[in-house]
């Protein structure tokens, strides 16, 4: 999932959506999420766990 390159205030949360795919079973999920600026530059993985119901 990647979402266009733009100007936001690291203090200000962003979001994405995402929709679960029908095939994807019940459980607990690992997503990971990694900044880059135009640059070049990543920022580490910051990796959560969400249950899928």
């Amino acid at each position: 999932m990647h979402r266009k390159l733009r100007r936001v205030l690291y203090s200000k949360p962003q979001a994405v959506s995402w929709k679960v795919p029908r095939s994807l079973a019940a459980g607990k999920l690992q997503y990971c999420v990694v900044s880059t600026d135009g640059a070049g530059n990543r920022s580490i993985a910051a990796c959560e766990t969400m249950r899928i119901r």
